[in-house]
């Protein structure tokens, strides 16, 4: 990996990420959270080219940002413990509306 490549959670990725998978670097145009046929959530991430890819929704993927982050300034350190971007957020809300509507013990996972 390099310096600016990070691991994260299949559906924290947003559109302008760069994910690669199979050692190919793809652009993301798109996400949405699905259910497996068993009750588990997948996500499902669009790109530039090629097929969309179905993964699980925790599942640890490599992004490498669209630009470059910008460079430590005094005024970043301050912004930093602030509100997670809108596309997390966005993300979370649906990942977390999903469980809900999820039956309790419809998974097969185990949990009752």
């Amino acid at each position: 990996m390099t310096a600016d490549e990070r691991l994260q959670w299949a559906f924290c990725v947003v559109r302008g990420d760069r994910v690669t998978l199979d050692g190919v670097r793809r652009e993301v145009t798109g996400s949405r959270v699905e259910r497996y046929a068993t009750g588990g959530l997948a996500v499902v991430l669009a790109f530039r080219t090629g097929f969309p890819s179905r993964m699980p929704a925790t599942a640890l993927v490599t992004v490498t940002p669209l630009e470059p982050p910008p460079p430590e300034t005094p005024s970043a350190q301050v912004t930093q413990g602030g509100p997670p971007a809108r596309g997390i957020r966005r993300a979370t809300v649906r990942l977390l509306a999903a469980c809900a509507r999820r039956p309790a013990g419809t998974a097969n996972d185990g949990h009752a």
